[in-house]
């Protein structure tokens, strides 16, 4: 099944859209953030990156067990409104004139924690919402698609926004993306199976840590594997950390340039 004709299913299109424009969100509260950061502390904005990708990491762990244990569609949704209300913060902050560094520090690490929640929910959920295996297949690959278009749309629209309005409400769009993610997620109700129909996990913290080291033992029981995570995981975040950072320097202290360039880089 192609793409279009996975399109002409309204939920799934309507949900496709509205992680497309999330996505978006993402790519403007990006260079917002990353910019802010530099121009207060210079190199020393790696200081979010890493706090982000700390907190993905640490609460990665969880998601994907919980992604089993509760259900998606409510998490989806609180995740999307608390991301929303993190994100809201710093163009209200920046109004008054009180935004400081470690305020970006905070909310990179609740939009990375939430991440790690979001992100697995939505995965388990696919098999739901798609009536096949090809349906699920196009719509697994349609889903992949939204960051890539992200990184393919929004250079060209960050520079264009940067001459329209203020920086700092570069956050508001992303909070606005999230209320439109959360919205699209409601409106898909509850005759899917938001929820697992396996029964048998341990409940309580013991259970989470169970299924947990489960995992763990898993991934070591298969050296190639455990490898590829391993080496896959160290090279994204020094190319992730190094190209976030490095390019916002570069723009400001290289190329003695506005954000305008920045975002259309």
């Amino acid at each position: 099944m192609t793409f279009l004709k996975v399109l002409r299913l309204r939920h799934i299109a309507f949900l496709w859209l509205s992680q497309v424009l999330s996505a978006m969100g993402d790519y403007f509260y990006q260079i917002a953030v990353m910019w802010i950061a530099v121009k207060s502390v210079g190199s020393e904005a790696g200081i979010v990156a890493a706090a982000e990708a700390g907190s993905m990491l640490i609460f990665g762990l969880l998601g994907g067990v919980y992604a089993d244990r509760w259900n998606r569609r409510t998490v989806m949704i609180s995740v999307d409104i608390v991301r929303a209300g993190a994100v809201a913060t710093l163009p209200l902050l920046a109004h008054f004139g009180v935004l400081q560094f470690w305020h970006l520090v905070v909310v990179a690490t609740i939009i990375g924690g939430l991440e790690s929640l979001f992100d697995p929910a939505l995965q388990a959920s696919l098999p739901a919402l798609a009536a096949d295996t090809q349906t699920l297949q196009a719509t697994n690959g349609l889903m992949d698609t939204t960051r890539r278009l992200a990184r393919a749309l929004g250079p060209s629209m960050a520079g264009v926004l940067a001459a329209l309005m203020p920086l700092p409400q570069f956050f508001t769009l992303d909070a606005i993306s999230f209320g439109i993610s959360a919205t699209a997620v409601f409106s898909l109700g509850r005759s899917f199976a938001w929820k697992s129909l396996q029964n048998q996990q341990q409940a309580g913290v013991m259970g989470v840590l169970k299924e947990i080291g489960g995992a763990m033992r898993l991934v070591r029981a298969h050296p190639p594997l455990a490898w590829a995570l391993t080496t896959n995981g160290f090279i994204n975040m020094l190319w992730s950390i190094g190209f976030i950072v490095g390019v916002p320097l570069f723009a400001d202290r290289v190329l003695v340039s506005n954000v305008g360039a920045y975002g259309a880089s």
